[in-house]
């Protein structure tokens, strides 16, 4: 699990030089706000699929069962 944490800690630091390396100079609260919504809106999607994809597992188990 390190090298895990350290690969997501390296991509994580590359995503922010990228981001700090553009020349569009966006407002910053622009920027939070698309940060933000982008993050719940990946947890919302990642969730769902998650609990479908159990809701799936459970409703194959009972009706084999």
């Amino acid at each position: 699990m390190d090298i895990f944490k350290y690969m997501m800690q390296y991509i994580q630091a590359r995503l922010i030089l990228e981001w700090q390396d553009l020349h569009i100079q966006y407002p910053l609260w622009l920027t939070h706000v698309v940060m933000d919504e982008l993050y719940y809106t990946i947890a919302i999607v990642v969730m769902s699929l998650v609990c479908f994809s159990v809701g799936m597992i459970i409703g194959t188990v009972v009706t084999l069962v």
